[in-house]
């Protein structure tokens, strides 16, 4: 046996000693070794390693430790103070990662922001909250909202739905068919000037008017009664932040009511 896997067997026997307690008592036997003659059979001449160890414990009166102290205190100080500040590093990752991800899923910085395009026919019911509009077959149809991006980061909105529908992008009601449309502008000042939707980012502190501009159409649905009446509170535009994609409900100011009191053509349920 060389003398350096016997040195190594010997640590490893003494490995539950302090680490400063152990590196003396093997730099004593290094040195021990060095004065010995080439090819002396340590075996035979300081017996095995394990025994070598055993003796050594014996005559330094060195008892076997155990328990998770005696293990920190048997590593290297300074792999301790590297392994502890990985270990504080990844908690520190893992638990910013987690609030990240908390705050991403979160985020939906958009909201009305006090302006609603009502269609030209709508009139403030004297019965409830809100506006009511007659349906009539080909007439024209406008429903608009001013949304604001109140938050810290841009988003990119990717469309919106018609109120109180949660259809995919640029989708209308079976009753209205046309197009969503957007304002060029997006400032708060009020803006006629739009253009077919695109998706857009949307930077903080920046407005946009998303109108719903078509005619009033059956679109193939069941009629249900001259007396039947929709009421819409919610207008949905789709966004999305960093990897989320999700769809922001803001409530409409007030509610607007839609009744086939003078046209019949309701909605299949």
């Amino acid at each position: 046996m060389i003398a350096e896997d016997y040195i190594r067997q010997v640590e490893w026997a003494l490995r539950d000693l302090p680490w400063s307690e152990r590196r003396d008592l093997v730099a004593d036997l290094r040195h021990h070794l060095a004065e010995l003659p080439a090819m002396t059979d340590l075996v035979a001449r300081l017996g095995s390693p394990g025994q070598y160890a055993a003796d050594l414990r014996a005559a330094e009166d060195l008892e076997r430790r155990h328990g998770f102290r005696a293990y920190l205190r048997a590593r290297r100080p300074r792999n301790v103070i590297l392994v502890t500040a990985l270990v504080v590093v990844l908690a520190l990752a893992i638990g910013l990662a987690i609030a990240v991800k908390v705050y991403v899923d979160r985020y939906q910085p958009l909201h009305w922001a006090g302006g609603t395009s009502l269609p030209l026919t709508a009139k403030s019911d004297p019965y409830e909250a809100g506006y009511t509009v007659y349906f009539r077959k080909g007439k024209p149809f406008q429903y608009g909202m001013l949304i604001e991006n109140d938050g810290r980061f841009a988003v990119r909105v990717l469309g919106a739905t018609a109120p109180g529908y949660a259809f995919p992008v640029d989708t209308f009601p079976p009753w209205v068919a046309g197009h969503l449309l957007m304002s060029k502008s997006q400032s708060a000042a009020v803006d006629r000037r739009f253009e077919r939707f695109h998706p857009f980012d949307m930077q903080p502190g920046s407005f946009r008017v998303l109108l719903f501009n078509g005619v009033f159409r059956c679109n193939g649905v069941q009629i249900m009664g001259r007396q039947d009446a929709l009421t819409y509170s919610d207008f949905f535009v789709r966004f999305s932040f960093l990897w989320k994609t999700a769809t922001a409900d803001i409530p409409i100011d007030q509610p607007l009511h839609i009744s086939f009191a003078k046209e019949g053509c309701g909605v299949k349920r």
